[in-house]
């Protein structure tokens, strides 16, 4: 008998942390639609600074590798009280004293561009030396 309530109350407990883990799914699919309806209305609206504030709020870092890469991301969720009341999810904003980065790496060329301009210079460089040899 005591085997018996013992299994039931185990299935209980599985059924309501189950219902706990839906509620938390729907939850999550709401946020994520109207955080993507919110997106897109201002979508249109936004400047480039706009944009890459909202970039820099939602990537929190991108791995490359040889042939993928993954952006692991943070989206704000709501936090729900026991009661079943949602609270609204707070504006997010720098700090006054937190620099803001460009996307870019500060410098006016691209490192991928800045290194193949140098291999070229340097090329050029060599073959104007042996010119210069062969003339002299």
């Amino acid at each position: 008998m005591r085997k018996q309530q013992e299994a039931y109350d185990s299935e209980i407990q599985s059924l309501q942390t189950a219902s706990v883990d839906q509620d938390r799914y729907l939850s999550l699919m709401e946020s994520l639609s109207e955080f993507g309806e919110r997106l897109k209305s201002k979508a249109n609206t936004l400047d480039v600074v706009e944009r890459q504030k909202i970039l820099r709020l939602l990537v929190k870092e991108v791995l490359v590798n040889n042939d993928s890469f993954t952006i692991r991301h943070s989206i704000p969720l709501p936090q729900v009280k026991k009661e079943g009341t949602i609270l609204p999810i707070p504006e997010p904003q720098l700090k006054k004293t937190e620099k803001s980065y460009l996307l870019s790496s500060g410098s006016i060329y691209s490192a991928l561009r800045n290194r193949f301009t140098m291999r070229r210079i340097r090329l050029s460089d060599i073959r104007c030396a042996k010119n210069f040899n062969n003339h002299s």
